[in-house]
């Protein structure tokens, strides 16, 4: 029974909160809407007797002002004549097989050698 009650509590919940969403959705306006959606002016006519006022239409409906976005012209773009690259030969050069075949290079950069002790001689 509890089970059932908690469910329906969240059900609730969520349907709250669908409808929250979809109000404030709805309240939302694009631009477009905004210049779309025209004013309905009400004015409240006066009344001698101590009643509230009820809404008359207005005479003169508001004036709306639309604003359409210019057109700047665009110019054409031009074909410029370009030159094609001339093909060149490029030396190809494989760096690392020149350096570990040049014996000299070798010799110059080879890490001196430590005489290590051999592990059957020595104390022990």
């Amino acid at each position: 029974m509890k089970h059932s009650i908690s469910v329906l509590v969240m059900i609730i919940i969520v349907v709250l909160i669908v409808a929250a969403a979809v109000a404030v959705v709805g309240f939302i306006q694009t631009p477009r809407q905004a210049r779309e959606t025209t004013e309905i002016v009400v004015e409240l006519a006066p009344t001698s007797s101590g009643e509230s006022p009820e809404p008359q239409p207005a005479t003169e409906a508001p004036a709306v002002v639309t604003t359409e976005p210019t057109a700047t012209p665009t110019q054409e773009p031009t074909a410029t004549p370009t030159l094609e690259p001339t093909p060149t030969e490029v030396a190809v050069a494989d760096y690392c097989v020149d350096c570990h075949t040049d014996k000299e290079q070798l010799i110059a950069t080879a890490k001196e050698e430590k005489p290590a002790e051999s592990e059957s001689k020595g104390v022990g």
